[in-house]
C-alpha cells in the first residue's frame, strides 16, 4: 500500500529521529547498514522526514529537538548519503557544506532556500522537489547524472555549479541567470523561457572570483537542446555553443564567428530594410554584439519576430541579413 506524504511524516518520533540527526549534526555515514535507521527497497528510508524550523506535522521539530539537547538542525556539514530516500522530505533552508550525495532520491522535498557549498551530487532524482530560493554551486559543487524533472527552481540563484551529464525536463523552465554555472552532456527539454546561459562570470570578473572562487569554464559539451524550445534565450561571456545540438525547430540557426558576423551585418543592413525596419535592424545588431567576449550564438527567429510586433517577414529578411553576414565573415 503506498503510504500518503501525511503518513510518511506523522511516523517520526523523537527516537527514530536521534540517530538520523546525530549524524546530521557531526558529520557522520547515512547509508544501508545502520541497524538504527530504516531501509525500504535497500535504500535507507528517510521519506516524509521533516526538519522544518518553524512546524511539522506529527513530529513538532523544535520541541524534538530541545529533547534530544540538540539545537534544530541548520547545518549539515561534511556527511556522506549513499542510497537515501528523501522523497516527500522537509529539508528546507539549510546550509549545506562539503557534502556526498550518490544515489539519493529528494522526489518531491522541499530544499527551498538551501545554501549549497561545495557539495558532491552523484546519480540524484530531484523529480518534483522544490529548490526555490535556494543558492546552488558556491565552492564549485558538482551534479554527475542528476535528473531535474519538474523541479521548481523559481527565484534559484547559481554561482558556479558544475553540470555533467544531468537531464533538466519541465513543461516550462524560466527566468533564471545561470551565471557561472557549466554545463557537459547535459539535456533540456521543455520550454526554455528567458534562460541566460553563459561561458563564466560576467566582466569584470575579479569581484566574483573573489566571493566565489575561480569557475570552470562553461564549455556547453555536447548540451542537447534538441526536445527543448529555446524563447528569449542569451548566451553571453564568452559561451561555447560550437557542439550543442540545436532545437528540432526550422527557426532555430546557431552562427560561428559573431562578432564578425554583427559587425558586417550593420555594413549590410540597407541591403535587406529601409526606413523604421532599418532602424529596428540595427537596434537588434546593437543589442546583440553588446559583449565582445561572445563568438557563438543561437537564436530563435520567433524572438526576431516578437521583438517588431510579430513581423515574420522581418524576422525571415534578418535571418536572410544574418546569413550573407555569417558567410562573408567566414572568408574574411
Amino acid at each position: 500500500m503506498k503510504s500518503s506524504k501525511k503518513n510518511l511524516a506523522e511516523r517520526w518520533t523523537v527516537e527514530s529521529l536521534r540517530p538520523i540527526v546525530q549524524r546530521l549534526t557531526t558529520g557522520g555515514t547515512i547509508g544501508p547498514g545502520a541497524s538504527d535507521i530504516p531501509l525500504i527497497d535497500q535504500e535507507v528510508d528517510l521519506r516524509g522526514i521533516h526538519l522544518d524550523l518553524n512546524s511539522a506535522p506529527g513530529v513538532h521539530v523544535i520541541t524534538d529537538m530541545r529533547a534530544l539537547h540538540d539545537q534544530p538542525v541548520r547545518r549539515i556539514v561534511g556527511a556522506r548519503f549513499q542510497s537515501v530516500n528523501f522523497s516527500f522530505a522537509s529539508l528546507p533552508n539549510l546550509w549545506v557544506e562539503s557534502c556526498e550525495f550518490t544515489n539519493v532520491n529528494f522526489a518531491n522535498a522541499d530544499l527551498s532556500g538551501w545554501a549549497d557549498h561545495g557539495n558532491v551530487f552523484r546519480n540524484c532524482t530531484f523529480e518534483g522537489a522544490s529548490l526555490e530560493s535556494a543558492s546552488l554551486g558556491h565552492r564549485g559543487s558538482t551534479y554527475t547524472s542528476c535528473t531535474f524533472s519538474r523541479t521548481k527552481l523559481r527565484s534559484t540563484t547559481f554561482a558556479r555549479p558544475e553540470f555533467k551529464g544531468c537531464a533538466f525536463a519541465d513543461r516550462r523552465i524560466s527566468d533564471l541567470d545561470f551565471f557561472a554555472s557549466s554545463f557537459e552532456r547535459c539535456a533540456f527539454s521543455g520550454r526554455l523561457e528567458d534562460l541566460w546561459f553563459r561561458g563564466g562570470y560576467p566582466a569584470p570578473a575579479e569581484a566574483a572570483e573573489r566571493e566565489f572562487g575561480k569557475a570552470r569554464p562553461n564549455r556547453m559539451l555536447h548540451v542537447d537542446f534538441s526536445a527543448a524550445e529555446l524563447i528569449g534565450t542569451t548566451f553571453s561571456d564568452g559561451c561555447d555553443l560550437s557542439t550543442c545540438v540545436l532545437p528540432r525547430d526550422d527557426q532555430v540557426s546557431r552562427y560561428s564567428g559573431w562578432q564578425s558576423t554583427v559587425s558586417i551585418a550593420e555594413e549590410l543592413v540597407s541591403d535587406f530594410f529601409s526606413g523604421d525596419d532599418a532602424v529596428e535592424a540595427k537596434t537588434l545588431l546593437r543589442a546583440y554584439r553588446s559583449d565582445s567576449r561572445q563568438e557563438w550564438y543561437i537564436i530563435n527567429f520567433r524572438d526576431v519576430a516578437a521583438a517588431v510586433h510579430d513581423d515574420e517577414e522581418f524576422a525571415d529578411r534578418f535571418r536572410s541579413l544574418l546569413t550573407k553576414a555569417n558567410e562573408a565573415a567566414a572568408v574574411a
